[in-house]
């Protein structure tokens, strides 16, 4: 699993290429990120979180550009 910060370039399998809004942290962890705000070079499908750009994505999806 990667981990990325601010500005990052990523590419999900589903969505598309982006970069790295921010990272969401863990309540329980604050060492472990679950997720990050992504803002994509082309805006979701409505069927992912409506169309919304930017969007979380979980970072199981990621991967780096």
């Amino acid at each position: 699993m990667y981990k990325f910060k601010k500005d990052d370039r990523v590419v999900d399998d589903y969505l598309g290429a982006g970069s790295v809004v921010r990272p969401i942290k863990s309540g329980l962890d604050s060492k472990l990120t679950i997720a990050y705000i992504v803002l994509f070079d082309k805006t979701p499908d409505f069927r992912y979180n409506m169309g919304e750009n930017p969007t979380m994505v979980f970072t199981g999806s990621l991967k780096e550009e």
